[in-house]
């Protein structure tokens, strides 16, 4: 039979960091993708002072937010971009969720629309003039 757990048995260290308790929450294979994402949120928010650990994210507003996808969009291609703006919903509600914000804020700062936009196909024509041959040479 085994002792009785302690307080200090289940409670776990505080973690006061949204993005991490987020990351934690994330399965193996996405952690990564989602971390890589936080890193450039952070760093565009705080024009390179801050990393996902220790950005204040609960104080981002829509205004930021708005700022941040339009970078985006401008940088990313939409799937990419929509991936960012997912990995930057999930750290802000855990903030929400931590009692880092209100569900209010949270609201507000979350309304915004998806990426939109085509990806240029690979393979595309490219003019032989661009390319600086019009043709391969034999083998």
């Amino acid at each position: 039979m085994h002792p009785p757990a302690t307080v200090h048995d289940v409670v776990q260290p505080s973690v006061t960091s949204p993005a991490v308790v987020y990351l934690a929450g994330l399965g193996p294979g996405s952690v990564r993708t989602m971390r890589n994402a936080l890193v450039w949120l952070a760093r565009e928010a705080s024009a390179n002072t801050c990393g996902p650990e220790d950005l204040p994210w609960h104080l981002l507003e829509w205004k930021h937010v708005d700022q941040l996808r339009a970078r985006l969009a401008a940088t990313y291609a939409p799937a990419t971009a929509n991936r960012h703006l997912d990995a930057l919903r999930g750290v802000l509600k855990c903030a929400r969720r931590m009692g880092l914000m209100t569900a209010e804020q949270f609201a507000q700062a979350t309304d915004h629309k998806p990426v939109r936009g085509k990806k240029i196909p690979a393979g595309r024509a490219v003019d032989p003039d661009v390319r600086g041959f019009d043709h391969f040479p034999p083998a």
